[in-house]
């Protein structure tokens, strides 16, 4: 069996799975104190340098936008992001952190609302847990009339660039995940594991990058 994506809650589902030895992979999520097999990404890194990266093109009002904080994922992208703004010397406010809760739709409205704070105020850029969040946010910025990246600079988390729904903004600059790599290796390692050809626990972490899209306006040009 290979999980993917388990929220904190599954934590006695994996429980029972080890306790029956069942042969199981878990990719992105960990369990403290239990020894599970697992292929992990770089979540923390790779929010950290999507915030170096924006700092570097000038940006100091940064906020971020988070999904579901029952997912690992979240946690460890948000620790990046504080991370990488206290690095730049630059102040983490509650009001910095917007959390939807995963409710995707709520970013819309979120986004248009914070268009209505005094340009001084308001951030110069966004960085977004996850690129189905990002898309509710440019959506929600354009409807209102403004421009990304032009009045707002936004990079998120995935990289994906293809979505279910209609999505008419520019392409998204951020922080690519190597999926491909990472389910390809998800089914050797469970079939070594199955083999006997590794011992449990298996574990291995993969790095991001950063994928340069339209979405991030250069302030030092």
């Amino acid at each position: 069996m290979i999980l993917y994506g388990t929220l904190y809650t599954d934590r006695p589902i994996i429980d029972n799975l080890t306790a029956s030895k069942f042969p199981f992979l878990l990719i992105e999520n960990n369990f403290e104190g239990t020894k599970v097999n697992q292929i992990l990404i770089n979540n923390y890194d790779g929010a950290r340098n999507a915030i170096q990266y924006l700092v570097s093109k000038g940006h100091r009002r940064i906020f971020l936008f988070m999904g579901n904080p029952n997912k690992k994922v979240n946690i460890e992208r948000l620790n990046g992001y504080q991370a990488g703004m206290e690095e730049a010397g630059l102040s983490v406010t509650p009001e910095n952190i917007i959390n939807i809760f995963g409710d995707s739709n709520q970013a819309y409205t979120m986004a248009q609302a914070l268009m209505d704070m005094p340009e001084d105020k308001r951030p110069t850029a966004i960085f977004i847990t996850s690129d189905k969040i990002a898309i509710k946010v440019i959506s929600g910025i354009m409807d209102k009339g403004f421009s990304v990246p032009d009045d707002i600079s936004v990079m998120s988390f995935d990289s994906q660039n293809h979505f279910e729904e209609e999505y008419k903004g520019p392409l998204l600059t951020g922080i690519k995940q190597p999926l491909y790599e990472v389910g390809y290796e998800s089914l050797v390692a469970i079939s070594d594991i199955m083999d006997g050809k590794v011992k449990p626990p298996y574990s291995k972490t993969y790095e991001t990058s950063i994928q340069i899209g339209e979405t991030v306006k250069d302030l030092t040009l």
